[in-house]
């Protein structure tokens, strides 16, 4: 026997208060085969579309006599939850409403977004509709981007200044060799660093102290 009917076999409807209602549609949510269609293909994790449980929600509802609404503005998002049997039984969770932002949107799309984001998570709570915590999915994740575009930030500085001091030293030791002095050139080029060619020189302090020599016998 299916645990949808063991449940079903202990219903009786006019027993009920409206959270005993609310409950046993919980309950019997979880027995749903409900399927996240909705993907974040950014942050590589899949969540509840609002039209993935909505119509087994509102088949739960009709069966428990539940009646649900949502009041949303710009202030307060709030869904209400009324015991259809005795109208004057309801039972009503708020939470901060948020306004969408989203690139090109214009704002009758954007006032669409914001309702469709917080029915979402209105249903989603009353009906303790669990996933995975979004936040938990992307932590890490943009951190890890700042810190890879730090290091590829601090890299190009480097190599920038090291092209620059290795174009230093090639331009000073060409105009002193230009100024008679290729022979002192040569000797601190060698050595300093070990090589004739400036070009084949790739450690940075040893490109320093042969600027520095070579200043020495230009000054």
């Amino acid at each position: 026997m299916s645990e949808e009917k063991k449940i079903e076999d202990k219903v009786d409807i006019s027993k009920m208060n409206i959270f005993t209602k609310i409950q046993h549609v919980r309950a019997e949510l979880q027995t749903k085969n409900i399927i996240k269609s909705g993907i974040n293909k950014f942050s590589g994790f899949s969540y509840f579309e609002l039209s993935d449980f909505l119509p087994a929600i509102n088949e739960l509802c009709l069966k428990y006599h539940l009646f649900t609404y949502e009041d949303i503005n710009s202030n307060i998002a709030r869904i209400t939850a009324v015991d259809c049997d005795n109208p004057d039984s309801i039972f009503t969770l708020t939470m901060d409403s948020a306004e969408v932002e989203l690139k090109g949107m214009n704002k009758i799309q954007g006032i669409g977004s914001q309702q469709t984001y917080l029915r979402r998570y209105l249903y989603m709570s009353l009906f303790e509709i669990s996933e995975s915590d979004m936040l938990d999915a992307v932590t890490g994740k943009e951190e890890d981007k700042e810190n890879k575009s730090k290091k590829t930030t601090t890299k190009n500085v480097t190599e920038t200044k090291e092209d620059d001091d290795k174009t230093i030293l090639k331009n000073l030791a060409t105009e002193l060799s230009k100024n008679g002095k290729k022979d002192e050139v040569t000797k601190i080029l060698v050595d300093v660093t070990g090589f004739k060619n400036p070009n084949s020189i790739t450690d940075e302090t040893k490109i320093k102290q042969a600027i520095e020599e070579l200043k020495k016998i230009e000054a």
